[in-house]
């Protein structure tokens, strides 16, 4: 339990329960991104529960096909619009968190893709930068 004080304004009260409201998930499951902002592990954990199939994408800050990646096929409105149906979430493969989940689903080279069903299981893993014709043929509607 967290004690505010006697001195806690409404203010204060309020911008607690935002910042409450928004860990606990409600808003992240109509996003195509899963928890924004949360280590990958929980937004994983979220999106499981909320029986959605998860799209992780795995990248380094320094990789040059992973800014390809994100400024060409990403930004394309028809892969924006398929993604649609995944929870999204974006791993930093150079931070402790990342490099743990990069090793639980056996990515070695970025950026790579792992498709889990909804049930947790991992479907698929692709590796490297995909043109959005491309990747549109390879991942299917969830």
């Amino acid at each position: 339990m967290i004690r505010l004080g006697r001195r806690a304004t409404v203010p204060a009260l309020l911008l607690w329960g935002t910042l409450a409201a928004g860990c606990c998930g409600t808003r992240w499951a109509a996003r195509p991104e899963a928890a924004r902002g949360a280590p990958p592990a929980v937004a994983v954990e979220q999106a499981l529960r909320l029986r959605r199939p998860v799209l992780l994408l795995f990248t380094t800050p320094g990789c040059a096909l992973c800014r390809r990646l994100e400024q060409e096929t990403l930004a394309d409105p028809r892969v924006r619009a398929h993604l649609r149906g995944y929870a999204l979430v974006r791993v930093d493969a150079s931070l402790a968190a990342g490099k743990a989940l990069a090793r639980e689903h056996g990515v070695e080279a970025y950026p790579t893709w792992v498709r889990l069903a909804p049930t947790g299981q991992r479907l698929a893993i692709h590796a490297g930068h995909d043109a959005p014709e491309v990747l549109l043929r390879r991942l299917p509607r969830p």
